[in-house]
């Protein structure tokens, strides 16, 4: 299973895109200076800091959303948080699932940005080699929710114990619900949609969050592996266009 995410992942952000992307085609001297490889790295981080503070907005947004949609008597009226905005219910249970699935896209966006520096940083590490300027931190440097993701859904091949799963499973059952959140309040509004009668709302955000589901579950599922180092298999791309190419 985990050889065909690897693989899937390869394909999902091929190495000779990386390249063109973050090398202008392949990777040569330029790209070797400690003030690129000390800016790629720094990029890194930010990316990293760019998911987390998504994934923030994301979770803030549906605990807002729920609450102030439960607080209030079905005649009152609701507050947009952030623009101060008073609405009725049945249009707060309209605009949820839209700005929520604004909100997911920076999710989306900021994970796969991540990915492709951290590919870049990979092609870097096998061009330049570990020395006292340059060494693959990719791992180490992960925090925040990415970090948890990856801790949580790979420390359970390192039991030596079915015993461990006892709080195992509950753990991991509480993370997904919260890393979840944004989709199960899309989820919870869409079904306050039928309820209400807006039965074309409810269809139209219904097939939306088919798409936005399968791409939670490629988060996770590339998440789980993001802590290993994918193989170089590209035929493609060369190390220094001022010398003799290297296939990797």
């Amino acid at each position: 299973m985990a050889d065909f995410l690897i693989g899937f992942v390869s394909k999902l952000i091929p190495d000779r895109a990386v390249n063109e992307i973050l090398f202008d085609g392949g990777i040569d001297d330029t790209n070797k200076t400690k003030y690129f490889l000390n800016h790629i790295t720094d990029r890194y981080k930010e990316s990293i800091k760019g998911f987390n503070l998504a994934m923030a907005f994301n979770i803030g947004f549906a605990v807002i959303a729920l609450y102030a949609y439960l607080a209030l008597p079905p005649s009152g009226t609701v507050t947009i948080p952030f623009v101060s905005l008073p609405v009725t219910r049945i249009i707060w249970i309209s605009l949820v699932p839209f700005i929520s699935y604004g909100l997911q896209t920076f999710i989306i966006t900021s994970f796969l940005w991540f990915l492709i520096l951290r590919r870049g940083l990979q092609l870097l590490s096998v061009a330049v080699g570990h020395n006292e300027e340059f060494g693959d931190a990719t791992n180490i440097l992960l925090d925040g929710a990415l970090g948890h993701i990856w801790i949580i859904l790979r420390i359970r091949q390192y039991f030596k114990s079915k015993m461990n799963f006892i709080w195992y499973v509950p753990a991991v059952f509480l993370f997904l619900v919260i890393m979840a959140s944004p989709l199960l309040l899309c989820i919870y509004f869409i079904v306050q949609l039928f309820a209400a009668e807006s039965i074309v709302l409810g269809v139209v955000y219904s097939i939306v969050f088919i798409p936005y589901f399968a791409l939670f579950l490629l988060l996770l599922l590339t998440a789980s592996i993001v802590g290993r180092n994918l193989p170089i298999r590209s035929t493609s791309v060369q190390i220094d266009t001022q010398g003799p190419n290297i296939t990797l």
